[in-house]
This record gives structure tokens, C-alpha cells and sequence, in this order.
């Protein structure tokens, strides 16, 4: 049990890091001074902590052998993975990757332009369903892959994190995108796309 704990306490620390660390609508992060650089620093510090997080769990779990699963569970855990992978995949497609990692602030702001707008409110391809496909994407890949005490723990804990952390999303985002995000998030789920396509509204709903 004692482990478990440790394992928790370390992704308690990431999450707390990697919130703080955040770049906020209204004021810079902490990583302001890094400039361009910003972004770019707090994906890596970000990679980095997770690592080391995995790396306790795994010298606190790791040894210890994985579940005696029943078929229909390992069949069901393996759909689960396959459906995560295929809504990252999908949902990687609605995002500007250079932008989210951090590398098109520094070529920008290095070849002389002004700082980019943020990127556009992405409501059309997978987000019409839901509102956060990765973090959909995420929990899927998690839980199916939950066969060990190793990944068990890790699929509980970073299910928090991700849940807690959903929440400091959509507040970001409502201070980002006002009145256009709330009317969107008041008819798109948030993981689970229950309503199947919920947006763009239909023509009698007031925009």
C-alpha cells in the first residue's frame, strides 16, 4: 500500500508543477523570462517530470507481476487501446503541432514577426463530438493498458490528474474565447461523445 501512495504523491507533484507552470490568458507562467522560448521550456520540463514520475513508479511497481486477466478482459482492454490510438490519431489531425509544442513561437518571433493571435477555437472534425479528444485519447490508452499494479496505479492517478486538470482547462479556455467557447461547451459533451455531433448548432439555436 505504501507504494501506491509514493506513486500517488508522485503525480500530486506534476500536477501541481505542471499547473503552476502553465501559461495563463491573463498573465504569463512562471516560464515567462524563456520569451519565445516559453513554450518550448514547459513542454520540455513537462516531459522531463513525467519521466521521473514513471521512473518512481517503476522502481516502486515495477516488479511486481502483472494481473491474471480472464480473455474477455484482455479483448476488451486491447479495443480499449486500439480506440484510444485511433482518437489521438484523429484528434492530432484538428491541432496545429508546431504551435502546441512550442516550436512555431521561437522560428516566429526569430525571424522578426509580431506574436501569432491564439490559435482559433477548434469546434469542427473530432471536436464537434467532444470537446477534449487527447484527453479522451489519453484515459482510453490508460485503462486499457491497466493489466499490472504498475499500470493500474498509473492509470488511476493520471486519470485524476487529467480530470482535475480538465477542469483548469475549461476555465482557461472560457477566459480565452468568452462567450464563443461557453455556447460551445454548452452543447458539446466534455470526453464522452454521447450527443454524437453537437456542433455547429443547428440554425434555430441563437448563436
Amino acid at each position: 500500500m505504501i507504494e501506491h501512495v509514493a506513486y500517488a504523491l508522485a503525480w500530486t507533484s506534476f500536477a501541481i508543477a505542471h499547473s503552476w507552470l502553465a501559461t495563463r490568458p491573463d498573465r504569463p507562467g512562471p516560464l515567462g523570462f524563456a520569451g519565445r522560448w516559453e513554450r518550448l521550456l514547459y513542454n520540455g520540463v513537462s516531459l522531463v517530470h513525467v519521466g521521473l514520475v514513471v521512473g518512481v513508479g517503476l522502481w516502486l511497481l515495477g516488479d511486481q507481476p502483472g494481473f491474471d486477466r480472464p480473455a474477455g478482459l484482455i479483448v476488451a482492454m486491447t479495443a480499449l487501446q486500439i480506440a484510444g490510438l485511433l482518437v489521438f490519431l484523429v484528434a492530432l489531425r484538428s491541432y496545429d503541432g508546431a504551435r502546441f509544442v512550442g516550436v512555431d513561437a521561437v522560428f516566429r518571433t526569430a525571424a522578426g514577426s509580431a506574436s501569432a493571435e491564439p490559435e482559433p477555437l477548434q469546434t469542427g472534425g473530432i471536436n464537434a463530438y467532444v470537446r477534449h479528444p487527447l484527453y479522451l485519447a489519453g484515459l482510453l490508452l490508460l485503462w486499457g493498458s491497466a493489466g499490472s499494479p504498475l499500470m493500474l496505479g498509473t492509470a488511476v492517478w493520471a486519470t485524476a490528474y487529467l480530470l482535475i486538470g480538465t477542469v483548469v482547462e475549461e476555465r482557461k479556455l472560457s477566459r480565452l474565447y468568452g462567450e464563443d467557447y461557453d455556447r460551445y461547451r454548452a452543447r458539446v459533451p466534455m470526453l464522452m461523445p454521447w450527443k454524437g455531433k453537437a456542433w455547429p448548432a443547428p440554425p434555430d439555436t441563437p448563436r
